[in-house]
Parts: C-alpha cells; sequence; structure tokens
C-alpha cells in the first residue's frame, strides 16, 4: 500500500499529477480538475494541523472500522467530505493548485515520526502510520477520477 511518508510514493504521486489539465473530464463525481486538486490540497492541509475541520459522528472511528476503510476497502465513490474541504473548490484556480500540491506533499512526508496528527473529522484519532495511507489512498483516489 502507498503513503505519504515514502519518497517514492510521492515521487509517483507528483508525476501523475503533471499529467493533469484544467479542462481534464472526471470519470465520475462532480468536480471539475481544479476543484479535485483544491479538495486534495486541502486534504494535505488537514493532515499538516494547518486547516481544522469539525469532528463529526460516523462509525468509522472504531479500531476495526479505520483499518477496514484505510488499509482494505476500496474508496467508494462520492463518499461525503467534511464541508471544510469544499470550501474553497468554486474559486479554485488550477495552476494554483498544480503548484502548490508539490510543497504540501513534502511538508507532509517531512513531518517527523513523533509528529502529533490531527484528529480526522470522521475517523477520529489515527496512527501516523494510518494518516500517510490514509493521504495517499485519497490521492489515488481522486487522481484515478481523472484518470491519472
Amino acid at each position: 500500500m502507498g503513503s505519504l511518508w515514502k519518497a517514492t510514493d510521492r515521487d509517483r504521486l507528483r508525476t501523475r499529477l503533471a499529467r493533469l489539465t484544467p479542462d481534464r473530464p472526471a470519470r465520475w463525481g462532480k468536480f471539475t480538475c481544479p476543484q479535485m486538486l483544491a479538495h486534495v490540497n486541502d486534504g494535505l492541509c488537514v493532515a499538516l494541523g494547518d486547516l481544522k475541520t469539525k469532528p463529526r459522528k460516523t462509525p468509522f472511528k472504531s479500531y476495526v472500522m479505520q483499518r477496514l476503510i484505510v488499509y482494505v476497502l476500496p474508496w467508494p465513490r462520492g463518499t461525503p467530505t467534511s464541508p471544510e474541504i469544499l470550501l474553497r473548490i468554486d474559486k479554485a484556480q488550477f495552476q494554483h493548485e498544480m503548484d502548490a500540491m508539490p510543497d504540501l506533499l513534502e511538508k507532509v512526508g517531512s513531518l517527523p515520526p513523533d509528529a502529533q496528527m490531527p484528529e480526522h473529522t470522521a475517523f477520529g484519532v489515527m496512527t501516523r502510520h494510518m494518516w500517510g495511507a490514509f493521504g495517499y489512498k485519497h490521492m489515488n483516489h481522486h487522481f484515478k477520477q481523472f484518470g491519472v
């Protein structure tokens, strides 16, 4: 499984990022390509603790559910997200989001092993390892949404 903590996995994500264009059509969902990039970038900001989200009541906070979703089950299409990670999508500018993503990836990837990770809005407290796998899985899902 990929992880944001692995430099080789971040390199692969950057390579896929470079294949995106502003008008690239989505295979599913409502996001435009710039909106998807803003959404994913904001997800990285959540991992960094730079964007705060409100915890929600979900059945995904248990040990078993967390691990099933992060490590085993495929990411379902149309999964609801926290409203804080949707605030910027209508104003998303493709080049700005493209330029920001590599830096955000490196900031996340360079967090120290003992970094205090924020609580996830839907999954609650997750280990650093889980945050790395979850972040990669989230980006992979959205890159597949746009065929890269």
